[in-house]
């Protein structure tokens, strides 16, 4: 009997001892690679070693057991993490070393090479985004996402020297709202008065920030819009069906209605309510975050543009629209790398123009070929708890298939977004 004891107890061991091996193996891989990622101007071998070690104590490592060696090399563009440890663990048992630790030895290591970098979120704040907390599950992952692309210490240039690292971000619903925006899209204030001489009262004042896609000349480009040209608000009404030669985005209109049941004035196209203001480039890590905690869902899936609006927001185009600090770099700059992150739990199914520019999933598709034909701009697709329909316009427009994801579980979600972020971050395990 007792034989068998043993034998069953060296098997439990062995099993014991091969787990945890992989378990600290996973926590020193992510702890090299946010080390790699982080800006410290003045770092060192010294405090790389201490930054990791504190990093596993709080994972469940002993620290009195827990020998670290690092080696660190950095240049003006790039940081190369190595780190062994040796982890003195003791077993359940004690039968393979006669109740003494086992040394359990990993190594890992990471590159991070900086350059600047220019990146897009672009979420998806439809309805549907309510049910099965999605909406809470891609709260978390966009949050993990920036925590690795901004970590916590690093000044608003991320990386060593001169790299910097600047987000922006965009959520669609079957509208999008244009925040402080609204008047440089348009051509028209955020507070403009409608009048019609039947209507009683003869004048109704709108305060309104709600836009739809872009029609016209400049629908499947990313021209600016003409700011030297003047609009009325009725010519930005989303019914103009103007060739646009401006470049202006219609918007959301009041009209005086009459019919057999009384005469009132309302409002068109308004429901971008619970949309956050689009964030264009920052490293602003608080404003970020602001965007990120006011996401809410309701509405259709515009998805063709929350593309737009992305690929807006990357075009050295635009600044004279979301202002010089939130100026893109060139698409032919060698020193920038620009990406988006488009995501969406729906299929495209929200447009207006669509009898004139196609659906939404077409409108989308013609906006990826533009991008990936025209521009440097990387495209990642991320569905999560997509239909069919959704994923294929997602799998489209990736810019690789290896940019193209799908989830199904919140857990899956924070995977990909993490996955994501340290592909941009340009941060990479080596061995």
């Amino acid at each position: 009997m007792l034989p068998l004891m043993l034998v069953i107890g060296t098997v439990i061991e062995l099993r014991s001892i091969t787990n945890q091996k992989v378990t600290i193996q996973f926590a020193l891989d992510s702890v090299v690679l946010s080390t790699a990622n982080l800006s410290y101007p003045d770092m060192t071998e010294a405090l790389a070693d201490q930054l990791i070690r504190d990093q596993l104590v709080s994972r469940g490592l002993e620290t009195n057991q827990l020998t670290i060696s690092t080696q660190l090399e950095q240049s003006t563009n790039a940081r190369s993490v190595t780190t062994e440890i040796t982890y003195a663990y003791s077993p359940i048992f004690g039968i393979l070393n006669g109740n003494q630790p086992i040394p359990i030895r990993v190594k890992s290591s990471a590159l991070h090479a900086t350059q600047n970098t220019e990146v897009v979120f672009i979420f998806d704040a439809s309805g549907s985004m309510a049910n099965y907390g999605r909406m809470t599950a891609l709260k978390e992952a966009a949050q993990e996402a920036i925590d690795i692309l901004l970590p916590d210490g690093n000044t608003a240039d991320s990386g060593t020297e001169d790299a910097q690292v600047r987000l922006g971000m965009i959520a669609y619903a079957n509208l999008v709202s244009a925040g402080p925006f609204f008047e440089t899209m348009t051509g028209i204030p955020e507070t403009r008065t409608y009048t019609d001489a039947s209507a009683s009262p003869s004048s109704y004042v709108l305060t309104d920030t709600c836009i739809g896609e872009r029609f016209g000349d400049h629908a499947f480009n990313d021209t600016a819009p003409d700011l030297s040209a003047t609009r009325t608000p009725d010519q930005a009404k989303m019914t103009n069906y103007s060739s646009n030669p401006e470049g202006f985005v219609n918007s959301s209109y009041a009209r005086y209605r009459q019919s057999f049941w009384g005469s009132y004035w309302r409002v068109y196209y308004s429901q971008c309510g619970h949309l956050p203001d689009p964030v264009p480039l920052t490293s602003d890590k608080a404003s970020l975050e602001n965007h990120i905690n006011l996401l809410s869902a309701d509405g259709g899936t515009a998805g063709h543009q929350g593309l737009q609006w992305g690929w807006y927001m990357l075009s050295p185009h635009w600044a004279p629209v979301f202002g010089e600090a939130a100026e893109a770099a060139t698409y032919d700059d060698a020193e920038t790398s620009k990406f988006m992150i488009l995501m969406t739990d729906g299929a495209f199914n929200s447009s207006f123009y669509s009898a004139y520019q196609g659906t939404s999933d077409t409108q989308a598709r013609t906006l990826c070929d533009t991008i990936k034909d025209t521009t440097n701009i990387q495209i990642y697709a991320v569905g999560f708890q997509a239909p069919d329909a959704g994923l294929d316009v997602l799998s489209y427009c990736a810019s690789t298939p290896q940019m193209y994801f799908e989830a199904e579980t919140a857990e899956e979600l924070s995977d990909v977004y993490v996955q994501i972020a340290n592909d941009i971050s340009a941060v990479r395990l080596t061995n």
